[in-house]
């Protein structure tokens, strides 16, 4: 047999539900991240920085001092470079051994209170102003030296820097950009480089903040791109129509002292009055990856929040499916046993502790009727016991008394009437005997009363008649009072006809006497069959008192009675009657 399919429990479908509830939100918003501030969002950001850098610049360089061209204004291209990159913060000495570095510093100083000496510059005190770098260059980092070498700076024309910062050991000024005051963002900053209108045409730093002066014509980056060169040419667009475009050039770079190359978004803007590709831009590292943090730290509190309401969500139901397991199983036990069930645990939820308190409250009350019931049922079936077992009293003694007046009875006609009358007072005190005994008092086990009706009247033979060969078929059968009480006379007096009249009784020679009793359900009917091997009956015999009352009785129950003789396989008669009712099983 297949085992029937359990349909989901409460859990399943809070579960379901729980995550719908939380994913839907949960992907809509990460998806609402990705599309609306993730890459083209943030990156339309920075860039509108960086041309807010670049346009704040270009207008500053249309007033006063800057107005005039910064490379013929020593004062103005000064105070130009500390509001782009801020004020000189080290002196860098190109790569070179101790003496190489300790000429070229006493030159660009004019004085010789400078030296090179263990991977340190010293002063003339012996004091530590300065160090070698790991890539073989040399910084001067002291303030006051530093001080001295921005004056020097300042105080040169552009050709001697030039010279001074291209030369094999170089010097070059390095720029504190955290003090500029044109920023670009919070790490970003503006750079400028001489326009190249040829591509023989040299091209020079003229703002950064560690290559001022720079000849940047042979600067190339690990891709290949020759990145001075793109720079001062604008890309190639200067002498066209759309020199004066804003241009956008992405590259990797590397200023000096940094360890690796990265990825650098720049804008470009040719300014024909000073004769420069005005630059600004943004590493992607500095500002686009701390906006992907951000992102990422974004998803990070959203599936966190997702996680800690999906384990709350599912810790309350959990507990509220383990309260309601609770709930059924003291329902189960309280619908099984008779006795008072172990109270469910709290909850700690009201609705269901309020719940668990009224079904504990109803199996109180439902045990109290229940006993009350029990009691009262006790009392009534005492009491149906008392009279059923009176009537089956008043049955026998009326029995007795029937017994008594057939002994005082001269006649025959009146002692056969008599024996009759005794016959059918005793089968109805046998069917109130088999109820007494049953303890069931709405039905009579039926097979049960035919066999002590066939006790009786086999022990009933008279002395000096042939022992009588009965056989019985008798199936197990409950018939309810009502019914079971006139069938019982229709047995009775079918079973007595069989004894009185249906035997041989030596009239028949090589016949002994036989009587069969059947007891079977078809379908929705009862079917009692009683046969005998006698004569049979006549074709004109008339039906006595006994077969005239089992014809009533037959018209008042709705059965089928009917008579066969000579019938099979006794030869003589068979009676069948056939009531049709639900016989319990």
């Amino acid at each position: 047999m297949e085992r029937a399919r359990r349909s989901p429990g409460i859990f399943s479908y809070f579960a379901a539900a729980l995550a719908v509830a939380t994913l839907l939100p949960l992907v809509a918003t990460l998806t609402l991240w990705r599309f609306a501030y993730q890459g083209n969002a943030t990156r339309s950001l920075g860039l509108a920085q960086i041309r807010g850098a670049l346009d704040g610049f270009s207008a500053l360089l249309e007033t006063d001092p800057f107005a005039a061209p910064l490379l013929e204004n020593r004062e103005a291209l000064a105070q130009a470079r500390r509001l782009l990159n801020g004020p000189i913060r080290s002196l860098r000495v190109g790569a070179s051994g101790e003496g190489e570095a300790r000429a070229a510093l006493r030159s660009f100083f004019g004085t010789e209170e400078l030296d090179c000496a263990g991977g340190s510059i010293l002063d003339s005190e012996g004091r530590a102003v300065g160090a070698r770098n790991a890539d073989g260059t040399w910084s001067l980092v002291d303030p006051p030296w530093a001080a001295r070498a921005a004056a020097l700076w300042d105080a040169a024309t552009e050709e001697e820097r030039r010279r001074l910062a291209n030369a094999p050991v170089f010097i070059r000024a390095e720029r504190d950009i955290a003090r500029s005051v044109i920023r670009v963002g919070r790490a970003g900053y503006v750079w400028a480089i001489t326009e190249a209108p040829k591509p023989d045409t040299p091209a020079f730093e003229l703002f950064h903040p560690e290559i001022e002066a720079v000849d940047v014509s042979g600067l190339v980056n690990s891709a290949g791109e020759r990145i001075g060169v793109e720079i001062s040419r604008l890309r190639g667009l200067l002498g066209t129509a759309r020199e004066s475009e804003t241009i956008r050039f992405d590259y990797s770079w590397k200023n000096p002292g940094d360890s690796r190359e990265r990825r650098k978004i720049v804008l470009l803007r040719h300014l024909p009055s000073q004769r420069i590709i005005l630059c600004a831009g943004l590493y992607e590292d500095e500002y686009f990856l701390p906006a992907q943090a951000a992102q990422y730290l974004f998803i990070f509190m959203v599936l966190a929040i997702g996680a800690i309401s999906t384990a709350l969500s599912l810790g309350i139901i959990l507990r509220i499916n383990r309260s309601l397991r609770d709930l059924t199983l003291f329902s189960e036990s309280a619908g099984s046993s008779g006795a008072r069930s172990r109270e469910p645990p709290r909850s700690g939820i009201r609705e269901i502790d309020v719940l668990a308190r009224t079904m504990v409250e109803m199996e109180g009350q439902i045990l109290s009727r229940q006993g009350a019931l029990e009691r009262e049922v006790a009392e009534k079936n005492a009491l149906l016991r008392e009279v059923h077992h009176r009537v089956k009293n008043n049955l026998s003694v009326l029995a007795s008394m029937v017994s008594l007046q057939m002994e005082r009875t001269d006649s025959a006609e009146a002692r056969e009437a008599l024996e009759r009358m005794e016959g059918r007072v005793a089968s109805m005190a046998m069917a109130y005997q088999q109820l007494v005994e049953s303890g069931e008092y709405a039905r009579i086990p039926f097979d049960e009363y035919l066999r002590s009706l066939l006790s009786y009247y086999q022990s009933s033979v008279a002395p000096g008649r042939p022992p009588v060969a009965r056989s019985e078929s008798l199936e197990p059968c409950a018939i309810g009072l009502d019914s079971a009480v006139p069938l019982g006379i229709v047995a009775q007096e079918l079973v007595a006809n069989a004894y009185a009249h249906g035997l041989p009784a030596g009239r028949l020679p090589g016949r002994e006497p036989a009587i069969s009793v059947t007891l079977s359900r078809e379908g929705g009917r009862v079917v009692l069959e009683v046969a005998d091997n006698g004569e049979g009956l006549a074709a004109d015999a008339e039906e006595r008192t006994g077969l005239l009352l089992v014809r009533a009785l037959a018209a008042q129950l709705g059965a089928v009675f009917s008579l066969d003789s000579p019938s099979p396989p006794l030869g003589g008669t068979r009676a069948r009657f056939a009531l049709e009712l639900q016989v319990p099983g």
